[in-house]
């Protein structure tokens, strides 16, 4: 299960290191009052994108030898460790209540062309509550399995603490009487993203 710290758990952390970027372009935009025009909309476009397809990895639940994923490491978790096998189910369980719905328009929309004629073809309904849903049960089970089923570790928080001036790229644009603003924001945010290491544990 090596890979769950080498490969899942840096796609996680890339997931939220791209939200978390977005969000303050977003919200510098805002404060700079920009016009939303196409490049605006492109790079919203490309957020969306990266952000179903990230949920789509880290959810796989193909049954191949070369899926490396949250399910697939769950349902390896409940075959080797038996009296954890109801809790991993949980999880499983929490993905897809959490998850599905994106799992699938990722699936329809952006991993390949599918066929609209199909029964159940998912209508495009992506909002960014369904995604933060999404990243929250995410980013909550991956805790909960190196927490409680693997007892590994107990991290403390998800979003790295930035190393460099995170503003310097909008600084240009925004008002420096509202960059104040954008740092309370940026504070804000990760303190309600490193908030979900805080899941209860799991009985």
């Amino acid at each position: 299960m090596e890979w769950f710290k080498k490969e899942i758990w840096p796609e996680i952390e890339a997931m939220m290191h791209h939200d978390a970027y977005f969000r303050i372009w977003l919200k510098a935009m805002e404060c700079a009052e920009a016009p939303h025009g196409p490049i605006a909309q492109t790079i919203i476009n490309g957020y969306v994108t990266y952000q179903l397809a990230a949920i789509r990895r880290i959810c796989d639940r193909r049954r191949q030898d070369d899926v490396i994923s949250l399910p697939k490491l769950l349902q390896m978790i409940g075959n080797e460790k038996p009296q954890a096998k109801a809790r991993a189910d949980s999880l499983i369980l929490r993905l897809g209540r959490d998850c599905d719905e994106l799992y699938q328009i990722a699936t329809q929309y952006v991993a390949h062309n599918g066929d609209p004629r199909k029964p159940n073809w998912p209508a495009w309904a992506v909002t960014s509550d369904k995604i933060t849903l999404a990243q929250k049960a995410i980013c909550e089970v991956a805790i909960q399995i190196e927490r409680d089923l693997l007892a590994i570790a107990h991290r403390v928080a998800i979003v790295p603490v930035p190393q460099f001036d995170n503003l310097a790229e909008v600084k240009a644009v925004v008002p420096a009487g509202r960059l104040n603003e954008l740092r309370d924001f940026w504070y804000a945010y990760n303190t309600r993203i490193n908030e979900w290491t805080q899941v209860p544990t799991l009985t």
